[in-house]
């Protein structure tokens, strides 16, 4: 906090309607009980001396929701209200008080209500509002239903904190160690000249160029590159990025900052599940070689982030002894990077998103900007979408312009490169089998149970590189955002349905979410099983029934949910996986 400057005022908003009657005292429980599940949400900053701390309010009755009646005003009317009440909750947002989040409800009519949730990024993040606004709901219609919300057991965010500050403790040297060697000097920072100084570096100067590839191209990326790479969607991304600066700025060594989000502290320490705030930036240096293949830029630069301590994490750690030309990171860059994934809106019944009310950031105009230019990457509607954010007090529009340009000249150089090595003789290709160029899988919709983690996770993971669509279903929603992750960093679309096998209703309702969403259903992999080793007399009849209802009924249950549209559809597949228990005889 103390290199940047007050009021701090880094916020972000999602927008969406309800098409349903809301009650109100349902709703207001709802959001108490996520207050209390998640000690994030009950955090505001106090100050000692120099130093700012985060400190967690005990668990209890906390209420941030606000109520209006919009139902006499048209949709222009509401749309100026809902920006004001926006701006006036994110301003009254004071980072020493609670609340830093707030929920603004408009009742448009009876079964119409228009929704705001806002958020300090102080307290989270983007993975946070979408882990938030499943929790939401799904506690809304447990209450409703007058059952006890079943939710998985959550990490908290102070179990976070402990972790990285015992990493901190135990390789503090080591972590020094790497930074400095990667920018031994002041001299190693990547300086690139502004236009013009016209005023500050501030949230009120930013604008935006943006700039799309066409589907063929995108799903070159997607699959193709993948493949011929053996590397995620961001680093093949990247590496026209480094090039591109290179060639511009006739520097060899290119440091760029990433933002990345920051939820894998290492040895099996994650909190996809957990609310917070954890996203990190951190720079990293690359040398470019003018003559060097793609397929080793792309490698290097995977190989690069797979070495950064912490993933990215130990910058922050250990950045109050670290050179003062060395952090934060704008000193040693000026250019960030951010992938943020599938960015398609949610098509679902009950809610309607728009792009420019989803997952929106929002700082006050005079607020110091943490970057100077910064490119975002993003996937929506199957085309790769790039947009450059800068300063107009530093860069004119033309000069940002010329760098996009640049950038997706030296992709579509990438894009060829691929192409090129990736066409085999239409002969050769029938002999040898080998694999469409887009993937095995490509346009297909692969439903996979038990998918949150183990094999299930292996088969996502493996579907989703040969182009798949991916859905996957589990009881534990940590474990699904866990997998989610992993899926969103090939460029996978894929979608996250917590829900119980054994229970018929969540698996109709699993299924229907899925073709309203996709369509279709291709592939059914029926992965979900548990399972007790122990005496007869040492097992209760209901964990008996438990694995009989999971293991054969869950089956059964998404079977007769999705052969239906195999019929409609000519085709499906349907994949049951068992045990060698199935062979193996146990004493009893």
């Amino acid at each position: 906090m103390s290199y940047f400057d007050y009021p701090y005022a880094w916020t972000g908003f999602t927008r969406f309607l309800f098409k349903q009657p809301l009650d109100f005292g349902a709703f207001n429980r709802a959001i108490n009980i996520l207050t209390n599940r998640h000690d994030a949400l009950r955090s505001k900053l106090c100050q000692r001396g120099f130093d700012w701390m985060q400190r967690i309010l005990p668990q209890g009755e906390y209420s941030n929701v606000e109520y209006y009646d919009a139902s006499g005003m048209n949709e222009n009317q509401i749309d100026d209200a809902v920006k004001e009440l926006i701006n006036e909750s994110i301003k009254g947002f004071d980072i020493e008080k609670w609340p830093l989040w707030k929920i603004i409800v408009l009742k448009v009519s009876e079964s119409l209500f228009d929704i705001v949730v806002v958020g300090h990024h102080l307290i989270s993040d983007v993975l946070t509002n979408n882990l938030l606004f499943k929790e939401i709901w799904q506690i809304y219609h447990s209450i409703l239903a007058g059952e006890e919300p079943n939710l998985p057991p959550v990490k908290s965010y102070r179990e976070f904190v402990e972790i990285v500050e015992s990493e901190k403790r135990a390789k503090h040297k080591e972590y020094i160690d790497y930074w400095k060697n990667m920018f031994p000097t002041k001299e190693h920072a990547f300086k690139i000249p502004v236009d013009f100084t016209l005023g500050p570096n501030n949230e009120e100067s930013s604008d935006i160029v943006e700039f799309t590839l066409d589907k063929d191209e995108t799903s070159a990326i997607l699959s193709k590159a993948k493949t011929l790479f053996d590397s995620n969607v961001y680093s093949i991304l990247l590496a026209p990025l480094y090039r591109m600066l290179a060639e511009q700025y006739n520097q060899s060594n290119v440091v760029v900052s990433h933002r990345m989000h920051g939820r894998d502290v290492g040895g099996n320490n994650v909190f996809f599940g957990t609310a917070g705030n954890f996203a990190v930036n951190f720079p990293m240096a690359v040398e470019i070689s003018p003559n060097e293949e793609w397929t080793d830029l792309v490698r290097r630069i995977r190989d690069a982030f797979e070495n950064v301590p912490m993933n990215g994490l130990s910058y922050d750690v250990i950045s109050e002894d670290l050179p003062i030309y060395m952090y934060p990171d704008i000193k040693l860059t000026p250019i960030r990077a951010n992938y943020l994934g599938n960015r398609d809106l949610p098509k679902l019944d009950v809610f309607e998103f728009s792009k420019e009310g989803m997952d929106r950031r929002y700082s006050v105009p005079e607020q110091k900007r943490i970057s100077v230019i910064e490119f975002f990457f993003s996937i929506v509607d199957g085309r790769l979408n790039v947009e450059i954010e800068y300063s107009k007090n530093l860069y004119g529009a033309d000069t940002i312009k010329r760098l996009g340009e640049k950038y997706i000249e030296a992709l579509k150089k990438l894009i060829n490169f691929v192409e090129e090595s990736t066409v085999v003789p239409r002969l050769e290709r029938i002999h040898t089998g080998i694999r469409n160029a887009r993937g095995l899988l490509f346009d297909k919709v692969v439903v996979i149970t038990g998918g949150g983690r183990g094999i299930g996770r292996s088969i996502a993971l493996s579907m989703a590189k040969e182009g798949a669509k991916v859905a996957i279903i589990s009881r534990s929603i940590e474990q699904l955002q866990q997998t989610a992750a992993q899926l969103q960093v090939l460029g996978t679309d894929c979608t996250v349905i917590p829900a119980d096998v054994s229970k018929m209703s969540d698996v109709d309702r699993a299924v229907d979410t899925i073709i309203k969403k996709y369509g279709k259903i291709d592939i059914l992999i029926n992965n979900a099983g548990i399972t007790r080793l122990a005496a007869i007399n040492d097992i209760e009849p209901e964990e008996w029934r438990k694995i009989i209802d999971v293991n054969l009924f869950g089956t059964y249950y998404f079977c007769r949910a999705v052969i239906p549209h195999f019929i409609r559809n000519n085709q499906g597949k349907i994949i049951n996986i068992g045990s060698d228990s199935s062979f193996i005889g146990y004493p009893l």
